[in-house]
C-alpha cells in the first residue's frame, strides 16, 4: 500500500498527503460539474476523473473514507444517467457499505445512499425494493434529525414516485402533500422545493387525468420558480415542460409544443446545443410534431438527437437505436 501511495504521490511532491487529497476534492468538484451539465463527453470526462480520485482516496484510506464514497456515488450517478442501472446499483453498494463502516448506520450520508439505491431500483421496475430503502432512508432521517426536517421532503418525494409509477395516486399524493407541508412550515411558501412539491402534486393530478387542477399546481410552481431563480433557469425549463406534459395528455398538441419550445430554449441557454439533457427535450418535441403529421420537422429533431446519442451512449444503444428508427418512419411518410 506504501508503494502504491507513492506511485500516486509522485516523487518529490512537496504538497504531501493533504494537498493531493485537496487536488482529489478538487477534481470530483469539476467532475461533479460535468455531470450536471450532460454534454457531449461530459459523462466519460467526469467519469474519468472519478476514477482517478478513487485511486487517491483508496490510496490515501485503504478504501474507507467519506471522499472514496463520494466518488463511488458519482459513478454510480453517470451510470445512472447512461441506463446502465446494474452498474450503478454496483456503486451505490460500494458507497453505501463505506458509509455504513466509516459513520455508522444513523448517518444522513448513509439515508442519502438508501435513497440512491432506491431511485435505481424504481429505474429497474423493482418497486419493492425501491419503497424499502426510500424507508430506510426516511426511518435514519427522522431519528438523526427530528420529524420536521427538510431533509425528510426528498424522502417522501422519492416514496411518492415509487406510487406513482405503480399508479397509486393516492399514496403518491399523501406523500407528496405530507413534503409539500413540512417545506411550508420551515421554508416558506416562496421557496424552490416549495414549487418541486407543487410539481410532483401536478403530475399526479394528470396522471388520474384532473387537468384543470395539474395545470393549477404546475403553474403555482413557474410562478415560484420565476420569482426565486428568474426566467431562464432549469427548474423554470421543466416548469414549462410539465405544463406541456398537461397539454400533450388532453391531446392539445399545439399548446403542448409551445411550452415545450420554452422550456427547450433555456436548456439551450444554460447548456448550449451540445447536451444530452438539449436532446431528450428535443426528442419530446419531435414526438409531438409526430403528432401534429409535421414529419420532416419531427425527423429532423429525431437525426439531431440521434447524433447525439451516438456521441454520448453509442451506436448500440437503445436511446440511439430508437432515433434512428423513429427517423426512418418519418423518411417514410414525407
Amino acid at each position: 500500500m506504501r508503494q502504491h501511495l507513492l506511485l500516486v504521490r509522485g516523487e518529490g511532491n512537496e504538497g504531501g498527503e493533504e494537498a493531493m487529497e485537496q487536488a482529489a476534492r478538487d477534481k470530483m468538484e469539476l467532475a461533479n460539474d460535468l455531470h450536471d451539465r450532460g454534454g457531449c463527453g461530459d459523462y466519460a470526462a467526469a467519469q474519468a476523473l472519478y476514477q482517478e480520485v478513487v485511486v487517491v482516496f483508496t490510496a490515501v484510506s485503504g478504501g474507507d473514507s467519506k471522499d472514496l464514497a463520494a466518488s463511488y456515488q458519482g459513478i454510480g450517478n453517470i451510470y445512472h444517467k447512461q441506463n446502465q442501472y446494474a452498474e450503478a446499483l454496483e456503486y451505490h453498494q460500494k458507497s453505501l457499505a463505506i458509509r455504513i463502516r466509516v459513520l455508522g448506520h444513523d448517518h444522513i450520508n448513509v439515508a442519502n445512499s438508501y435513497n440512491y439505491i432506491g431511485n435505481v431500483n424504481k429505474k429497474q421496475g423493482q418497486y419493492a425494493e425501491a419503497l424499502e430503502y426510500h424507508q430506510k432512508s426516511l426511518a435514519i432521517t427522522i431519528r438523526v434529525l427530528g420529524h420536521d426536517h427538510v431533509n425528510m421532503t426528498e424522502s417522501y418525494i422519492n416514496i411518492g414516485n415509487v406510487y406513482k409509477k405503480q399508479s397509486q395516486c393516492a399514496q403518491a399524493l399523501e406523500c407528496y402533500q405530507k413534503s409539500l407541508a413540512i417545506q411550508i412550515r420551515v421554508l416558506g411558501h416562496d421557496h424552490v422545493d416549495v414549487a418541486r412539491s407543487y410539481n410532483s402534486i401536478g403530475n399526479v393530478y394528470r396522471h388520474q387525468g384532473q387537468y384543470a387542477e395539474a395545470l393549477e399546481y404546475h403553474q403555482k410552481s413557474l410562478a415560484i420558480m420565476i420569482r426565486m431563480l428568474g426566467s431562464v433557469h432549469a427548474k423554470v425549463a421543466k416548469s414549462y415542460k410539465n405544463i406541456g406534459n398537461v397539454y400533450k395528455a388532453q391531446g392539445q398538441y399545439a399548446e403542448a409544443l409551445q411550452y415545450h419550445q420554452k422550456s427547450l430554449a433555456i436548456r439551450i441557454l444554460e447548456l448550449g446545443h451540445d447536451s444530452v439533457n438539449v436532446a431528450n427535450h428535443k426528442y419530446e418535441m419531435a414526438l409531438l410534431l409526430k403528432k401534429q403529421a409535421k414529419t420532416q420537422e419531427a425527423r429532423e429533431l429525431f437525426l439531431e438527437c440521434h447524433s447525439m446519442y451516438v456521441q454520448v451512449f453509442g451506436a448500440d444503444h437503445e436511446k440511439t437505436l430508437d432515433t434512428a428508427r423513429q427517423a426512418e418512419r418519418m423518411a417514410g411518410t414525407t
